[in-house]
């Protein structure tokens, strides 16, 4: 009886194995499937745009802006972005970069711009254009979660009362900071200055740096308006016309590719006269462009330096 309880408990064990290494095939095939499926479902028009850019060759600046300009198909105008990824370790506190960049030709965005001030400095606030202006009453509101702007600005006086709202700006990246430039005892300034153009960024928990420098378009900001209207019709039978989300691009501004270029090297001089005191050798690993839906266009960090 002892040798027939223990080959049943051996025959079981075996059949067990067996049909767990039989159940494992199919779950492999099934993952190498959807891989593949994954790789394929890639749009016409994104393989198309790839089939373009020479993945083994670094472009020159002015170069790589125009073949970016050329490649932006999508329908609606699109971003032009630089990611930098940088030999840093942002864990290091020494290894870190937040800062700001006026460029030369702004963004091309109409930034929303609050102020915490109260006085004389409210005042030069509010002539200087910005959005929204207040101060007790102001920070209740956001308290309350509502932050409908895209900058935050603050007096000195205002920074202690900004500490309560650290859980509610903090993760936005909207809490006011002296390195950013976001905390001003010339509100005035300041509010011109981001109006214009000026943008705050940093380095990602890898050490890269996200940030646009224009829109991708050869008319797009002059006519984007009148060429999105979305028309919709009234109860007395009347087209009325809706402008569409694109509406909020500065309607002035026309990103030719002198225009992106000098965007381009005021944002890499930027970044090279930033460079934390914890970096040890080279700052930058690679440099890449591309527009919102386009594909990645890697520069010449030789170049890239020399010009900017």
């Amino acid at each position: 009886m002892a040798r027939l309880a223990s080959f049943s408990v051996v025959f079981l064990a075996g059949a067990a194995q067996g049909y767990s290494l039989a159940a494992a095939v199919p779950q492999q095939q099934q993952h190498a499937q959807r891989s593949s499926l994954s790789i394929a479902m890639v749009s016409r028009r994104t393989a198309g745009l790839a089939e373009q850019v020479d993945q083994d060759k670094l472009y020159q600046p002015a170069e790589a802006v125009a073949l970016m300009k050329k490649l932006a198909s999508a329908k609606f105008v699109e971003t032009a972005e630089l990611h930098g990824n940088l030999n840093l370790d942002p864990k290091y506190n020494d290894q870190q970069i937040r800062t700001t960049v006026s460029l030369p030709h702004g963004t091309g965005n109409a930034v929303r711009v609050a102020v915490l001030a109260e006085g004389a400095a409210a005042d030069a606030a509010k002539e200087a254009g910005a959005d929204v202006v207040g101060f007790d009453d102001l920070i209740e509101t956001i308290a309350g979660g509502t932050l409908d702007f895209d900058v935050l600005l603050a007096t000195p006086p205002a920074m202690p009362k900004l500490a309560k709202l650290g859980k509610v700006l903090g993760p936005k990246g909207l809490m006011p900071s002296p390195k950013a430039g976001t905390v001003s005892a010339t509100p005035g300034e300041a509010v011109a200055e981001f109006k214009a153009g000026k943008l705050e960024f940093r380095t990602d928990k890898q050490g890269i740096v996200h940030v646009p420098f224009g829109k991708v378009s050869a008319c797009a900001c002059v006519c984007v308006w009148r060429v999105c209207l979305r028309v919709a019709r009234s109860h007395d039978g009347s087209l009325t016309p809706h402008p569409s989300p694109t509406s909020s691009l500065s309607p002035q501004v026309d990103f030719t590719e002198d225009k992106l270029t000098e965007n381009l090297m005021a944002l890499a001089a930027t970044i090279d006269k930033n460079r934390p005191t914890g970096c040890k050798g080279k700052l930058w690993n690679t440099a890449t462009l591309s527009s919102t839906m386009g594909p990645g266009i890697k520069l010449d960090l030789a170049s890239l330096k020399s010009a900017a």
